[in-house]
């Protein structure tokens, strides 16, 4: 996707779509995501560059900071596995809900 194209993309989002109230961000260093790819083997993965990883890195990080949602949270995923990772994203998932019924009845 070029710059141009990148652009246009990110004003049309913000113009369709409203910002979040919670984002649970996947947290992986982009280095540790390219050497995996790299393992893997995968011809589809095979044209995605450390840099590419790294803009695409940068880029999320640079949003959250531009339009932070009213709740976000981070799950650092390198060690775990698909599942440790699913139940870590479930316990957030619950933790909110329960905040959101609590202040409710109140």
């Amino acid at each position: 996707m070029t710059n141009v194209e990148y652009q246009t993309f990110k004003r049309l989002f913000d113009i369709i779509y409203e910002k979040p109230d919670v984002v649970i961000s996947l947290e992986l260093n982009p280095k540790v995501c390219f050497e995996r790819c790299k393992v893997r083997g995968r011809s589809c993965e095979s044209v995605v560059s450390l840099a590419y990883l790294q803009a695409v890195h940068d880029s999320t990080l640079e949003t959250m900071r531009e339009a932070p949602p009213l709740q976000h949270f981070t799950v650092d995923v390198l060690g775990k596995t698909t599942d440790a990772i699913a139940d870590e994203v479930e316990t957030i998932a619950r933790d909110i809900l329960r905040t959101e019924i609590e202040s409710t009845t109140i």
